[in-house]
């Protein structure tokens, strides 16, 4: 699994990161060490969207962790005892990475012989994104927005495209163009209310995605932009680009938002957006 989320190398496991003097000077860092290469790069991009897919659309959907990408299998598997398969004994797993375009943690949750339900995804998934969010949090990993991986289909290199709805058009740009894709604007409006392709859609490097923009909600009103993943500042300047103040609970990033992205809002609307980060 680590292998899959480092790209197909085998890296070397190791505990120390650096040896330092009492006084702080760096004595030896200690950095990775690569063993082999297992798969090929392109195998491992497809080996992680499939594992995304997993939590996106499969069994581990209660791995799920808002904001974030999760890439991971569920396993539930008979135990066998004395030689023999116990036909109601079982243990189930959960084991993933976060995040799914950019890894930084990998986890393995098994459960012995659980009671009662005893699916992998009803029992050791959900463990897995609590502890996850925890952990990405306590890290200072910021969400993300949905992004995109190179893929393999039909001897082609594709990307697949992000979801950008609601983002303002020059977040959508943004976004689009760090997965290799070329934003075409119809509209006048500043926030995006659909998109084609759909998200999802697998299209060549430099493809175009039209996004159609929506400005003013009915009454003078105004389209409220999404601000997930945006540290405090950011979110108070796109808001008030609005003519929306904000309302904040906690630190670090955005991670929901109050009324959700794309609600129509009247005027000098607060909006309430809850921040998380580590203490």
């Amino acid at each position: 699994m680590a292998a899959i989320a480092n790209g197909g190398l085998l890296v070397q496991p190791h505990v120390v990161k650096e040896i330092r003097t009492p006084g702080g000077q760096l004595v030896r860092a200690v950095g990775p060490t690569i063993v082999r290469r297992v798969i090929s790069a392109e195998s491992a991009a497809e080996m992680r969207h499939a594992l995304e897919q997993v939590v996106e659309k499969g069994t581990g959907r209660q791995a799920k962790i808002e904001g974030y990408r999760i890439a991971g299998k569920t396993g539930t598997a008979n135990k066998v005892i004395g030689g023999r398969v116990a036909e109601d004994t079982y243990i189930s797993s959960f084991f993933g990475f976060a995040p799914a375009d950019k890894p930084r943690v990998i986890a393995l949750i098994t459960v012995d012989e659980p009671k009662g339900e005893y699916f992998g995804g009803v029992i050791a998934a959900p463990a897995f994104g609590a502890m996850m969010a925890d952990i990405l949090r306590y890290l200072s990993v910021p969400p993300t927005p949905r992004a995109v991986e190179p893929r393999i289909s039909s001897g082609v290199t594709g990307v697949w495209v992000p979801d950008v709805t609601h983002m303002t058009v020059e977040d959508a740009t943004e976004v689009l163009a760090s997965a290799g894709l070329v934003a075409k604007a119809e509209g006048d409006g500043a926030v995006v209310a659909e998109q084609r392709p759909r998200p999802g859609a697998e299209l060549r490097p430099g493809s175009a995605v039209t996004v159609t923009t929506r400005g003013a909600a009915r009454g003078d009103g105004v389209i409220v932009p999404s601000v997930l993943g945006k540290t405090i500042k950011e979110a108070t300047e796109i808001l008030a680009r609005f003519g929306l103040s904000v309302e904040v609970e906690g630190s670090g990033f955005a991670v929901r938002q109050d009324p959700a992205p794309g609600s129509a809002a009247p005027p000098d609307l607060v909006v309430r957006v809850q921040f998380s980060a580590p203490e």
